[in-house]
């Protein structure tokens, strides 16, 4: 996994979220993942909002940055938001 990578996660607390790799961190084993929301969702618990990067997202939608294991990840393809 290298930052800037889309995945998806395949086990845990986040299962079948999909989103970038922000931060990898290999003596952890954790990486930060900023996935984007529909804003007419609810966020689930153990999510931070990403104040920072929340400033330009597509409309609709906002950040949201997670932790998970890397063991938990793989790569998917990358949605295409039209505007």
């Amino acid at each position: 996994m290298r930052i800037g990578d889309f995945i998806e996660v395949t086990g845990g607390l986040h299962k079948e979220q999909k989103g970038w790799v922000d931060e990898v961190d290999l003596y952890t084993q954790a990486a930060n993942i900023i996935r984007m929301v529909d804003e007419g969702k609810p966020f689930s618990d153990n999510v931070e909002m990403c104040p920072i990067l929340n400033e330009n997202p597509p409309r609709s939608y906002s950040l949201q940055m997670f932790q998970v294991n890397i063991n938990l990840l793989k790569h998917s393809d990358a949605p295409t938001l039209l505007g």
